[in-house]
């Protein structure tokens, strides 16, 4: 199998989910992390006060509502466990029904900012592109970044 198609994808074995450590594959991220990765995000889970919060509150949610709450619902029971007044939305453009539809759920509870990835698309004209489209939503300019800080 070509190494970009070594991941979590086009896994099989879902090691993850039975906790049984000879399942996994030799490419998994979750038994071979490079370097000091491990170390070095456990090192920051254990000194950062706001960083430590989320995962722990991210933990407990996994653990009481995994395969039990839907996404959405998971969503909202993190953001309050930790209290969230805010929750933005950064969206393709091709999922923003969905993301709207997601918002109509949260407005009343949450004060909501919605963003399209679509922010100054790239034309396709140039030859690096290859689509069928006449641009493309390119989310590494972190549209996110221009939100004034009020929001």
């Amino acid at each position: 199998m070509e190494q970009e198609k070594l991941s979590c994808m086009f896994c099989h074995r879902k090691a993850c989910e039975t906790g049984k450590p000879e399942e996994y594959p030799g490419f998994c991220l979750t038994t071979n992390a490079p370097g000091k990765l491990l170390e070095e995000t456990l090192e920051i889970y254990r000194t950062s006060g706001l960083d430590r919060d989320i995962a722990i509150a991210a933990a407990e949610i996994e653990g009481e509502f995994y395969g039990r709450a839907c996404r959405a619902e998971e969503i909202v029971r993190f953001a309050k466990k930790i209290g969230a007044k805010k929750i933005g939305i950064a969206s393709c453009v091709g999922l923003l029904s969905e993301a709207q539809t997601f918002c109509k759920i949260l407005a009343s509870v949450y004060i909501l900012k919605i963003l399209s990835f679509l922010i100054s698309p790239i034309p396709f004209s140039d030859p690096e592109f290859i689509s069928h489209h006449d641009s493309a939503c390119h989310p590494a300019s972190d549209p996110c970044s221009y939100l004034p800080a009020s929001h």
